[in-house]
């Protein structure tokens, strides 16, 4: 489809992803030397490929079938196109998934050993770029094209490396007391790599990781040392110090079991158990047997768990019956609150349903619990029904093994919003070969590259000093320095050498464009040391310059040893010498010697049992790439190398990491403690007290009466509401529980009796049970990983600052392909680059630059050296007494600006400045303008801010000049006129004119049709017109500003810069300001424009002008609720009014008046019918209107759908909710009520005993 960016549409790769469980394992292999080796590639022909797509503007692509065209290149740019196919691919929430070669066949001639990169063409939009580089899987095809095995490196002899013994006929035996193999790797290459076809499936890193191949089969142990793990024959586990605990269960562990049979009377006296003979879902971690014990449910391991049930049962007789059923745990206790009753009436009824659900917290492993029914009304004979009774118990929060908590990992170190502390160094980075990318806004700031190479693409502040260690800084758009700091990468001295006869520190690099001579003076020793032990030599030849030996002097009192090694990756360090090799002696292992070949030993044996014997692994992190068995457990130890794949114990927790963090194997990420429970607890109604409570509080308002309020306001009040009430069987009768007036608050609860005869419906006080249940919560008890704000690839978006960093006192470390790139010191905050630094808009240093020796800045090629500051002055530290032009010519000071500029030179700090020429005199323009005798010549004006005396003008006054350029006094009422006065003087200030006193006028000053205008070095500033009007022109965030007459108060004030007009000061303080908008008498709108805005006091609202349309500024939202709690009996006509007017609704039916008349009116109706009859009632009511006044049923409008409700026996109350949306298009009072309606159904012994009408604006929409 058109509109995909070929640059994004591929947002997330997968290619057949493993996961790795790893261990420390150490083994001995044999091969037999000399033959070749075959390997083969597992016989699948096609490559898994996952991707998202998403649009130009990132957004992901709509769900359907995409035509993608797939190629296969040899190159990154250009190069050969070596395979193509298209596919039509399905896409769901932007996800597609193939099968590579499902449509063209790789082809033979494809060699799988060399990189190869892939493109995507989707519905002919255009290759995307860059391409996509395929790694570690499809190499798996070039199994098929190795051949042969080439032994040392192709010289053709056996090295000591080559000696290993295969498919020996025993397994090799030691009696020694130390380690049976050890080995001591000291370069840098691994510590083993064992192989299986020229694939690597185990290898042992130098720093201890083990990565295996093919998984990790681990046996059963009972090693109780933390960090073990093992496959107890069921579920994988971990010892974590005091107990195994599951490192499987980390997403919700559920039983659901039903019966059967049916047939089970439950109309008994002594409680029954309900048998569970069938499961439809058993997880892990619950136990329950379909035969023996069948009615008990096991809950495996201690924790929070949400048991439900439902029970069904059928009237096998014609009395009516109640069935009681509960939750019994451990064979003892009953659950509180558990309990539910079924009401059956006859044979002929319909089936009655017990059914409830409990939280219940388990404190020890294998706890189990039964579903127990009996009697609790009259006696008869009451059977389950087949297949319609079940029970659910869903492990809901963590116990001791890591269940039910959500979908587990994600609970590892991660880095949080705000800080962390770690304990140690913070590490963030990549281990793979990435680059690193720290973004803002969405917007790269720092990218650290896979060499370690970190790039600021915006400016860069250090506010406490700028250090570059090697590499030097590279500075692509200014340096702005402002602080001591220390530049020690590097110092570019083209034009000469060093020559320093004390010490030359902070010097990182010496680098010269020809040769470089690094000499000692006089006798000295020329000296080269190094803090680190290592001197390196980036040269292929050391080399003596003069014939004679050259002695290496090991200068030590004790003995000392010259070792030649190459520390840099798995290479090794060889010696060559043309001549002979000569010594005293030869001793020593001879470990790590290689190539030699056994033809050239003389004499002597090589022992295979020394060989066996000191072979071994170090004790660090391993890699296994095959399945391996450990029969006694794994023991794992804490690593801080983050290769993906790589497990952890942290000494409290099994972490492995996922190629981005360390996350938890057993955490059960961050789900709440009851997930989807609000509120649940036990009330005594007869002692008004709280038995138990959790998020929410009961009042006892009345006898039977009974407030409930959350703690915490739900989000809605959608919420459902579970209400059970303990009644003992001697008085139980029909006692009713019912809940009303519900919102995000909280709700109400009545208790009353139900056919007790004369006492039916009274309130009564009783012992109940409530469980609020969130109707939008997800099941499974949690979201799983996470572990909180983490910084994720791509980028994040907080809603405020994004913090990256320790809370603690530990460094911060930014690492890319395994290597420090960044760091930040916990302590002081010192940033350290370790590679070159490129900042690609700017740096900015509030400390300073600063050098141990000389400091050179040069701009490179033929750009010039820009210095800047940002308060306008560039200072020359005060003990420096010249600024020198090293060479001869010229030195110009260039003066660069499109207008005027001029040259000051001033004293900042008190004093006065002077200009001293020692020799020669001052030209401007090339014109001598003052000799060096003091003679001002070639003049062609004088600009001064202060005075210039001159003898002959010693009047006072104004001076004027003639055309001849004299000057001379002006006279009064001659040369100027006398209407204008100034007190004190007028003078000059730089370019300011300063009046000493009052500048004032006899008459007015007259314009006569033009302006006065005011000009500063931009023009005009302030132009007065002759018309009244006033411009005033200014950049800047004080364009214009009105203060009182001390200044201390700002009433408005102009930011041209910000674009901000501000009423009143923009710091709190204690003046109120008032923006009064103007104020319009009139019901009606003026004339408006968008954007405009007044006050209308006839309608008392603001009104503001949007869209060509006048609206209130601020909604007019408003909800009116009404209560009528009179009881009315229930007729079958449609005239008759059951609203009730009284006190307690103000006198007054239902009314609202809108605020427009194209608004509409939101109405909810709620209504209880009570029944004192044994049949069966239906009652119909309808909701009429009236405009103006209160309808008279059977006369107004009707509105909305009918209410309903439905009785079938004495004391039963039933309630029905209607929401109805009415235009009345009017803004008159709208006034609504409940009517009766003929199609109700057997009225008698019927009553309306409580009405709520709520009425709320809305604007209509579409």
């Amino acid at each position: 489809m058109r509109g995909l960016d070929p640059k994004r549409q591929l947002k997330i790769v997968r290619l057949t992803l493993g996961v790795l469980l790893f261990a420390a394992l150490g083994c001995v292999f044999s091969t037999r030397v000399g033959a070749p080796i075959r390997a083969y590639a597992a016989p699948t022909e096609t490559l898994n490929f996952q991707a998202r797509l998403t649009d130009a503007a990132g957004s992901t692509v709509s769900d359907g079938n995409y035509s993608v065209e797939f190629r296969l290149y040899d190159a990154e740019v250009g190069g050969t196109n070596e395979w193509i196919e298209t596919q039509t691919v399905a896409v769901r929430s932007g996800y597609m998934s193939v099968y590579l070669g499902d449509v063209t066949p790789f082809g033979a001639g494809i060699d799988w050993t060399q990189a190869k990169w892939l493109t995507m063409n989707v519905n002919g939009d255009g290759e995307m770029n860059p391409r996509l580089r395929l790694t570690a899987v499809p190499y798996a095809f070039a199994a098929e094209q190795a051949d042969t095995l080439t032994i040392s490196a192709g010289s053709g002899s056996i090295g000591g490396d080559d000696l290993v013994w295969l498919s020996q006929g025993s397994a090799q035996q030691t009696t020694s007391a130390t380690d049976a193999i050890s080995i001591n790797q000291l370069g840098s290459g691994g510590l083993l790599d064992l192989q299986s076809g020229g694939t690597s499936v185990f290898n042992v890193a130098n720093d201890g990781l083990l990565s295996l191949g093919n998984g990790l089969k681990l046996g059963n142990s009972i090693n109780n040392v933390a960090g073990t793990i093992r496959f107890n024959g069921n579920d994988f586990e971990g010892f974590n110090g005091s107990g195994w605990v599951s490192l499987t269960a980390g997403g919700p562990v559920a039983i659901q079991a039903y019966e059967t049979a049916g047939g089970l009377n439950v109309n008994v006296t002594t409680p029954v158990a309900i048998p569970w003979a069938a499961e439809s879902r058993k997880d892990p971690g619950m136990t329950h047997d379909n035969t023996t014990n069948n009615s008990r449910i096991y809950m495996d391991k201690a924790g929070w768990y949400k048991i439900s049930y439902n029970v069904s049962s059928s009237n096998q007789t014609y009395t009516r019956h109640v069935i009681k059923c509960q939750v019994r745990l451990n064979g003892t206790t009953y659950l509180t609150p558990s309990t539910s009753y079924s009401y059956t009436r006859t044979t002929s009824a319909a089936p009655g349903s017990s059914n409830a659900t409990a939280m219940h917290q388990t404190t020890s492993d294998n706890e189990y619990y039964e579903v127990m029914c009996s009697r609790a009304g009259p006696s008869g004979t009451d059977r389950t029904i087949a297949n319609e009774s079940w029970t659910i118990a869903e492990k809901v929060t963590a116990g001791n093994d890591g269940a039910g908590g959500g979908g587990g990992g994600g609970g590892g170190n991660s880095f949080n919003l705000g800080g962390n502390a770690f304990a140690l160094d913070a590490v963030l980075g990549t281990l793979d070969n990435h680059t690193l990318t720290l973004m803002a806004n969405n917007i790269d700031a720092l990218r650290i590259g896979t060499d370690g190479s970190a790039v600021f693409t915006q400016a860069l502040t250090a506010e406490n000093g700028f250090a570059v260690s090697a590499g030097g800084a590279t500075v692509v758009d200014g340096l702005a320095v402002s602080g001591g700091s220390s530049l020690s990468g590097g110092i570019d001295n083209n034009d000469g050498g060093i020559t320093n006869t004390g010490a030359l520190t902070g010097v990182d690099s010496l680098d010269g464009s020809g040769a470089l001579s690094i000499r000692s003076g006089a006798t000295g020793d020329l000296l080269l040391g190094s803090d680190s032990g290592t001197i390196s030599l980036d040269a292929d030849v050391l080399q003596r310059n003069g014939s004679g030996s050259t002695t290496i002097d090991l200068n030590d009192s004790s003995d000392t040893i010259l070792q030649i090694t190459n520390t840099n990756g798995g290479a090794a360090a060889g010696l060559q010498v043309e001549g002979a090799v000569t010594a005293s002696a030869f001793s020593g292992d001879g470990n790590g010697l290689t190539n030699i070949s056994a033809n050239s030993i003389g004499s002597g044996t090589i022992s295979d049992s020394l060989l066996s014997s000191n072979v071994a692994m170090l004790n660090v992190p391993q890699e296994f790439t095959q399945q391996q068995e450990f029969s006694a457990g794994l023991v794992l130890g804490n690593t801080a190398a983050a290769s993906a794949g790589a497990l952890r114990w942290n000494g409290a927790d099994f972490e492995g990491y996922d190629g981005t963090q360390w996350v938890s194997l057993t955490s059960n990420g961050s789900a709440p403690l009851l997930e989807g429970v609000i509120a649940f607890g036990k009330y005594n109604g007869n002692s008004g007290t709280s038995l138990s409570a959790d998020g929410a509080t009961v009042t006892r308002n009345a006898t039977g009466n009974y407030t409930v309020t959350f703690d915490t306001p739900a989000a809605d009040a959608n919420y459902i509401i579970q209400l059970t009430v303990d009644e003992p069987t001697s008085t139980m009768d029909d006692i009713n529980i019912s809940a009303d007036n519900v919102s995000v608050n909280g709700f109400d609860v009545f208790v009353h009796e139900g056919d007790n005869g004369g006492s039916a419906n009274n309130l009564r006080n009783r012992v109940w049970n409530y469980t609020v249940l969130d109707s939008n919560a997800s099941a499974g008890g949690g979201t799983g990983g996470g572990g909180g704000l983490n910084f994720t690839q791509n980028g994040n978006d907080f809603g405020g600052v994004a913090i990256l960093g320790t809370t603690s006192a530990d460094e911060l470390r930014l690492v890319t392909n395994g290597q420090n790139r960044l760091s930040l010191d916990g302590a002081s905050g010192d940033v350290s680059i370790y590679n070159a630094l490129t900042v690609g808009g700017g740096l900015q240093v509030d400390g300073g630059i600063t050098s141990s020796a000389g400091l050179t800045i040069s701009s490179g090629g033929s750009g010039a050296l820009a210095l800047d500051s940002a308060s306008g002055v560039i200072s020359i530290d005060g003990s420096d007494t010249a600024l020198r032009r090293v060479g001869a010519g010229s030195y110009g000071i260039e003066l660069n600006d499109a207008a005027n500029t001029t040259l000051e030179l001033l004293n900042g700090g008190g004093g006065t400045a002077s200009l001293d020429i020692a020799d020669g005199d001052l030209q401007l323009a090339g014109t001598v303008v003052l000799t060096n005798g003091g003679q001002a010549t070639n003049l062609t004006g004088i600009t001064s801010s202060g005075a210039i005396q001159f003898s002959s003008l010693n009047g006072g006054g104004l001076v004027k000049t003639d055309t001849s350029g004299n000057l001379s006094q002006a006279a009064a009422g001659t040369d100027y006129e006398l209407p204008i006065t100034v007190g004190n003087g007028l003078t000059r200030a730089g370019n300011s004119l300063q009046l000493g006193g009052n500048l004032s006028s006899a008459t007015d000053i007259g314009l006569d049709g033009n302006q006065l205008t005011i000009s500063g070095a931009g023009g005009s500033i302030f132009t007065a017109f002759a018309d009244g009007g006033v411009d005033i022109r200014h950049d800047g965030t004080a364009a214009f500003a009105v203060h009182n007459s001390s200044g201390t108060v700002s009433y408005l004030s102009v930011d041209t810069a910000g674009n901000l007009v501000q009423v009143g000061s923009t710091a709190a303080d204690t003046v109120a300001v008032l923006q009064v908008l103007d104020s319009y008498n009139d019901s009606t709108d003026p004339t408006g424009a968008n954007g405009a805005q007044y006050y209308n006091t006839a309608r008392g609202k603001f009104r503001c002008y949007e869209g060509g349309v006048w609206k209130d500024c601020i909604g007019t939202r408003q909800i009116r609720s009404f209560v009528d709690s009179t009881t009315d009996p229930v007729v079958d006509s449609n005239s008759t009014d059951y609203w009730d007017v009284s006190a307690e609704n103000n006198n007054s039916h239902p009314n609202y008046t809108l605020s427009d008349s194209s608004q509409s009116i939101i109405g909810t109706v709620s209504a209880e019918v009570t029944s004192t009859s044994w049949s069966d009632r239906s009652v119909q009511m309808r909701i009429e209107r009236g405009i103006g006044s209160a309808p008279s049923c059977g006369g107004g409008t009707v509105v909305g759908s009918r209410v309903s409700t439905f009785t079938s026996f004495n004391g039963e109350s039933s309630t029905s909710t209607i929401t109805f949306v009415d235009q009345p298009s009017t803004t008159g009072q709208v006034f609504y009520t409940l009517c009766s309606d003929n199609r109700t159904s057997s009225s008698s012994g019927v009553s309306v005993t409580h009405i709520r009408i709520t009425l709320e604006e809305a604007a209509n929409s579409n």
